[in-house]
C-alpha cells in the first residue's frame, strides 16, 4: 500500500488540487497519485474507481478552501453533513483506516472544529494541518512534498530532466545499460569519472 490521494471538493480548491497532483506526479509518478478529474477514465464508475484508488493510498490530503465548510447542496444543507458527500466518506475511512491524514489549508483558510464537523470526520482537526498558499506555492510544496515522501518511501522518480524513469536514477544513462536495486545509480566509463 503507498500513494497519494487527493480530497477536495469541486468549486473550492480545483486550482490547488490540480497544483499539488502536478507537483506530487513529477516526484512520484502518474501511478503513484490519484486525483479524480485527471485518474478516473471517461466511462468508467466513479465510485469504484475512488474507493479502488482510496484503499491502496496510504496518504489523504484533505485540501480546504474557505468555503470548505459551509459549501451547501442545492437544498441550502451543508454537503459536509451528507452521510453520501465523497469528500466526507474518503475521510472517514481513511481515518478509521488509520492512515496518514493531512489537512491540507489553502490560501490561509480555517481549521474547523471538531464540533462543526460530522462525528465520522470530527478527528480530522487534531490532526497537524500544512498550508498551501497559492502566491507561495513555491515555498509551501516543497514542504508538502517531504511529508508524503515520509509514508511514500522509495518512491521519489526523477531523471534529472523532471520525466520519470523508475525507482534508479540514472545521470548519464548509455544505450543498453543496466541498473540494478532501488538506489541511485551513475553509468561512468573508465577509470576517470567526471561530473
Amino acid at each position: 500500500m503507498a500513494g497519494v490521494f487527493i480530497n477536495y471538493r469541486t468549486g473550492n480548491g480545483d486550482k490547488e488540487a490540480t497544483l499539488v497532483d502536478e507537483a506530487l506526479r513529477r516526484e512520484f509518478g502518474d501511478e503513484m497519485v490519484f486525483r479524480d478529474h485527471r485518474a478516473i477514465g471517461r466511462g468508467a464508475d466513479y465510485r469504484v474507481e475512488l474507493l479502488q484508488n482510496l484503499e491502496r493510498c496510504s496518504v489523504l490530503l484533505v485540501l480546504m478552501g474557505s468555503d470548505w465548510l459551509t459549501q451547501a447542496d442545492s437544498s441550502g444543507h451543508r454537503r459536509i453533513d451528507d452521510p453520501a458527500d465523497w469528500v466526507r466518506m474518503e475521510i472517514a475511512s481513511m481515518l478509521a483506516w488509520r492512515r496518514k491524514v493531512i489537512p491540507l489549508l489553502l490560501n490561509d483558510a480555517p481549521l474547523p472544529e471538531p464540533r462543526e464537523l460530522p462525528y465520522e470526520i470530527a478527528e480530522l482537526p487534531n490532526r497537524q494541518a500544512m498550508y498551501l498558499r497559492t502566491k507561495h506555492a513555491d515555498q509551501d510544496l516543497p514542504l508538502i512534498l517531504d511529508e508524503v515522501r515520509k509514508e511514500v518511501p522509495g518512491r521519489r522518480r526523477h531523471d534529472g530532466e523532471g520525466r520519470t524513469s523508475g525507482g534508479t536514477t540514472l545521470k548519464n544513462p548509455k544505450r543498453n545499460a543496466i541498473a540494478l536495486g532501488s538506489g541511485d545509480a551513475e553509468y561512468f566509463e573508465g577509470r576517470n569519472r567526471e561530473e
